[in-house]
């Protein structure tokens, strides 16, 4: 049992900040499925402490106490649930503040589709972000897995008529549940005549992400 003592006051300033993520970039790129070897969530986490040494040197004496030994500490590890949690009493008894964030995979991959493909050509002012965000939910529930892989296949070798293809494939794919899904009438009203696309990638901005330019020219478009 964790006996845990509540702070008295005010708790102190952090001076240090630890910030990591699950890695996603190259599980994204490479994948050729959407079950991403049964981890369909990403962790983004971060603590503040006050005292920086106190918060290693208590993590040194609990390695010693569940026998985790010396270097990275890995999810596989039998011993490191106790690890945790005990580490999450010390955290709790300093009022640290943690943010932990969890997201899905394949909502992630959507939001791009959406925000980068779909609203690419219209700017992002025009189409209403709960708008977007419900397309998304909707391309993350239903069957539209070859339409996200698409998406990554056109990230990792971009071009136009790739792009164009893709576009046609997703108003395709939208248009006949129109009358059945209230998120894709909504966002219906947004479909172009003619399906916009942005400069190629020699014209436009670069994507930021480590595979190359992204296909549309526009910056950070692809979750890569």
């Amino acid at each position: 049992m964790i006996s845990i003592t509540e702070p008295h006051g005010s708790p102190p300033e952090p001076t240090a900040y630890f910030i990591d993520e699950s890695g996603h970039s190259g599980d994204l790129a490479a994948t050729r499925a959407l079950d991403f070897a049964d981890q369909p969530v990403f962790a983004l986490a971060c603590i503040g402490v006050a005292d920086a040494r106190a918060l290693g040197a208590e993590m040194e004496r609990l390695r010693g106490v569940h026998g985790c030994g010396p270097g990275e500490l890995k999810s596989a590890m039998a011993r490191l649930p106790r690890f945790v949690t005990d580490l999450a009493a010390y955290l709790k008894a300093r009022d640290c503040p943690v943010f932990i964030e969890l997201v899905d995979k394949r909502f992630f991959i959507a939001t791009h589709v959406v925000t980068y493909l779909l609203c690419g050509g219209l700017g992002l002012g025009q189409v209403p972000e709960p708008v977007r965000n419900a397309v998304a939910e909707f391309l993350t529930d239903e069957p539209a897995d070859a339409l996200l892989l698409g998406y990554l296949a056109a990230c990792r070798e971009p071009s136009l008529p790739a792009i164009r293809v893709l576009l046609d494939e997703l108003w395709a794919w939208f248009d006949p549940r129109t009358e059945t899904s209230p998120e894709s009438a909504s966002f219906s009203q947004w479909k172009p005549e003619t399906v916009p696309v942005g400069p190629t990638p020699t014209q436009g901005p670069s994507c930021r992400c480590p595979t190359g330019p992204s296909p549309t020219g526009w910056s950070g478009c692809c979750p890569t």
